[in-house]
Formats: structure tokens, C-alpha cells, sequence
């Protein structure tokens, strides 16, 4: 949680996370594009109450997810082009409360995991 907090740049050498990975409470944070060599978080990731989160570009490369993936109070967030090679989710899918995304756009992550 951080009120100031614009990017995650500076991360981009992360590549497995064993623990869990939240982005949480951040009222400025536009962009997770600081995350893009993530390929595995091994627990739960929580995207929750973001509200100027626009995209989820820097998950491009996330294949993996250990636990639970929870997508919650996101209003500017309109698609879920940045999960496109996530294959493996070892938990829940919970996306809710993400006033702009369209749920056509959940349904094909859906589908496309079977979950």
C-alpha cells in the first residue's frame, strides 16, 4: 500500500516469486509494467482497490500461479490483455468488482483456463 506510488519499474528482473504478490491499495499506480519478466508466483496474487490501474501489460509473462488470482476494485482496468500466457493457476480465479472491465473479457480468461 502506497498513496504515491506511480510504477513498479525497477522490478523488471524478477522472474519467480516463491511467496505471494500483491499490489494493493495504490491510488496513483497507472501501470504494473515494472513486473514484466514475472513468469511464476508460486502462492496467491492479489491485484485489489487500484483505481487508476489502467492494464495488466507487465503480466505478459506470467505462466504461473500457485493459489488464488483475485482481480477486485480495479475501475480503470478495460481488459485482460496481459494474462494471455498465464496457463497454470493452482487456486481460485476471483475477478469482481471492476466497474469498466467487460465481461466478455473475463469469460475468455475463463474458457481459456478452465476454470
Amino acid at each position: 500500500r502506497n498513496p504515491t506510488l506511480e510504477s513498479l519499474d525497477g522490478l523488471e528482473g524478477l522472474r519467480d516469486l516463491v511467496g505471494h504478490l500483491r499490489i494493493r491499495e495504490n491510488n496513483v499506480l497507472n501501470h504494473i509494467g515494472g513486473l514484466i519478466g514475472l513468469t511464476r508466483v508460486g502462492g496467491s496474487v492479489t491485484i485489489f482497490d487500484n483505481p487508476s490501474l489502467v492494464g495488466l501489460d507487465g503480466l505478459r509473462n506470467l505462466v504461473s500461479v500457485g493459489g488464488t488470482f483475485t482481480l477486485r476494485l480495479n475501475p480503470a482496468l478495460t481488459w485482460l490483455d496481459g494474462l494471455e500466457n498465464l496457463e497454470s493457476l493452482g487456486g481460485n480465479l476471483r475477478i469482481r468488482e471492476n466497474a469498466n472491465l467487460p465481461v466478455s473479457e473475463i469469460e475468455k480468461l475463463v474458457k481459456r483456463l478452465g476454470a
